[in-house]
């Protein structure tokens, strides 16, 4: 079968060659995947017949977003991917694709309101949510795949010199959404260069999000270094910004202020700690000092308020 040209819905330019997007006005062909069996390699053509699906997801999960105004955005990282990489490579990646595959399948069906997993390649899963209560349901879920899963039984040679494998880091934060933006929320873009509040399409294929205050919480979490100790307890670490705590209406948790620099300015935020054991009871618990698992040589850190 060859490919057969199809025109664009939004601008109705005709496309010669297979492509997810229109090369003029950079919309996602939605009717691709009627053109797809046979014209690509089978390796590929997942991923292609995948995309409209994805569209349409990012689409409803925007169309809320613009309403509420806010999300709250979740980085969850994989702790010592780099030398577990090193390690095994192959398996580096397997183990990335099994658990990625378990947070799409069997953790995110328990979000009542809305989730999304945006850019979806590497080893930090950057996680949308619409409502603060699904951010504790479905990190509660995940720890306990991980538990549950045994994944160093099933890649020995990543485990190697780590008394704990798999543990994640976790911080999450609240975007607020500029409303002069609202409307170009899901203008998705082939050039993903420019600066504003937008989903976008990356090289890679993926849809992701570029926000100010998401490169802020990028600075946050990568100045945030949980040493193991928490580890001893726990198989995966969230650090919440105190937002989503007053959002959760939770009081009682004991915080941090954390430091960090925009364009040579200090920015400071108050997080909390939550410690997530895996177990179907007693599934979390809200850390008390939790200070005292900051790498402080890393990071200053303050008593919170």
């Amino acid at each position: 079968m060859e490919w057969e040209s199809v025109r664009c819905e939004k601008c109705e330019k005709v496309i010669e060659k297979i492509q997810m997007y229109c090369p003029y006005c950079h919309d996602i062909l939605g009717q691709i995947s009627f053109h797809i069996d046979g014209c690509i390699e089978s390796e590929n053509q997942k991923d292609f017949l995948a995309f409209p699906i994805a569209k349409n997801d990012a689409k409803r999960f925007a169309n809320i977003l613009n309403t509420q105004g806010y999300m709250y955005y979740l980085l969850l990282d994989l702790a010592e991917s780099e030398n577990l990489q090193k390690d095994d490579n192959l398996s580096y990646n397997e183990f990335l694709k099994s658990i990625r595959e378990k947070m799409k399948y069997d953790v995110f069906s328990q979000a009542k309101k809305g989730v999304y997993c945006f850019g979806e390649i590497g080893d930090c899963m950057k996680i949308g949510f619409l409502a603060s209560d699904d951010i504790i349901t479905v990190v509660k879920a995940f720890s306990e795949v991980i538990k549950q899963e045994n994944f160093d039984m099933q890649f020995p040679t990543l485990k190697g010199r780590e008394t704990t494998f798999p543990r994640f880091d976790g911080t999450v934060g609240k975007i607020t959404i500029a409303e002069n933006n609202s409307e170009n929320m899901l203008n998705l873009k082939l050039n993903n260069n420019e600066l504003e509040k937008t989903f976008c399409l990356t090289l890679n294929g993926a849809i992701d999000f570029n926000d100010y205050e998401l490169t802020q919480l990028f600075r946050y979490d990568h100045e945030i270094k949980t040493n193991k100790e928490i580890f001893k307890d726990f198989v995966l670490s969230l650090w919440i910004q105190k937002e989503i705590l007053d959002d959760l209406e939770w009081d009682n948790i004991q915080t941090v202020t954390i430091e960090t620099k925009s364009h040579n300015v200090p920015k400071k935020r108050v997080f909390g700690l939550i410690g997530f054991t895996g177990m179907s009871k007693e599934s979390y618990k809200k850390i008390e000092n939790p200070d005292k698992f900051l790498d402080n040589k890393n990071l200053p850190a303050f008593p919170g308020s």
